[in-house]
């Protein structure tokens, strides 16, 4: 239960990795958190998790409790079981293309939702440290150097997910009680094995998994390949996420991040090159984002200096991961998460 060492935890000094920590994990049941929660656990934290679909966190070996977020009571009831002294808050709408094509549920979820959860942690009889994951996306168009921490007022949000994110931190800019049991993240691309299909990597090597299968044709259906971005492995994230939680700084904001631009064009070309197979590529506009910005790169210079996290996996290792996470799915340990 919460007692001196959660109420050290809170007030922004080091701690001792020997402390256990009562852990709450919102989005239990997606991508993020299936690697975040064994890494928890492995720190001896006691982790509960809560998810929508209950029956796709089944397996974390984790008690994981029914919330949608978009319901009042429901957050606050859980909160105040759980009572938690670090949070992650990763339940959200989390692609720019499900944003479009609802925004009015983005809003509720991404915004509306945590609000929601902020307002419980802040009627709990003490301060829990709260991981706020927001996007690289916030930052909008830019000269196309790696992008600094800037202040909220000079983000520029393109579509209804980077919006959301970005009203998220303007709120707890604007209350002084959020901010002060706050961490957030901007945290730009990730990805790696166990990635749901709608985000590119995934995208193209599920396709190319079904090609070797002969369950589809040779051609692969892609967007937008002349975008760069920076991609990070989702292990790697992790482990950013649980040193912010640690060492992070209470109301700063952190990017998270490789520090390094790949174009699109170069991941679809390595995919194939490590697929070794011969396929034809097709451009489907479908795929293409109207708000896509040319260049997203970020630096990782905060984050390194305060917490000591660098990326430690290749680009290449995690394109080979993904790769044969989706050609050999009886093998892998992880579901499909979002």
């Amino acid at each position: 239960m919460p007692g001196t060492d959660s109420r050290q935890a809170c007030s922004g000094l080091p701690i001792d990795h020997h402390n256990i920590m009562r852990v709450l994990v919102t989005g239990a049941d997606g991508f993020v958190a299936r690697h975040l929660v064994p890494v928890l656990r492995d720190a001896g934290h006691e982790v509960i998790g809560t998810a929508f679909d209950i029956a796709a966190a089944a397996d974390l070996g984790i008690a994981v409790l029914p919330l949608d977020i978009t319901n009042p009571e429901a957050c606050g009831a859980v909160v105040r079981d759980v009572a938690p002294e670090w949070m992650v808050h990763l339940a959200a709408v989390s692609t720019v293309r499900s944003s479009l094509e609802n925004p009015e549920n983005t809003q509720r979820v991404n915004v509306e939702g945590t609000l929601r959860l902020l307002e419980a942690c802040g009627q709990l009889a003490f301060s829990p440290r709260v991981l706020i994951v927001g996007s690289g996306e916030e930052y909008g168009p830019n000269d196309g150097a790696p992008i600094l921490e800037l202040p909220v007022e000079k983000l520029q949000p393109r579509s209804p997910y980077a919006e959301s994110k970005a009203e998220v931190e303007k709120r707890i800019e604007a209350e002084p009680r959020f901010r002060a049991m706050t961490i957030r993240t901007r945290s730009f691309p990730h990805c790696g094995p166990g990635q749901r299909q709608g985000f590119f990597t995934a995208d193209v090597a599920s396709q190319l998994a079904a090609i070797a299968a002969q369950k589809m044709p040779p051609v692969l259906q892609v967007g937008n390949l002349e975008a760069v971005r920076d991609y990070t492995d989702v292990r790697d994230v992790v482990r950013a996420y649980h040193l912010l939680l640690e060492r992070g700084t209470l109301g700063e904001v952190y990017n998270v991040c490789s520090g390094r631009g790949v174009k699109i064009r170069e991941l679809l070309d390595e995919l194939i090159n490590l697929s070794r197979m011969d396929v034809r590529v097709e451009h489907d506009p479908a795929r293409a984002r109207p708000s896509d910005v040319p260049v997203l790169i970020g630096s990782n210079a905060k984050l390194r200096s305060v917490t000591g996290w660098e990326p430690t996996i290749p680009l290449s290792q995690t394109l080979n991961d993904i790769l044969a996470w989706w050609k050999f799915p009886e093998r892998a340990a992880l579901k499909r998460g979002g």
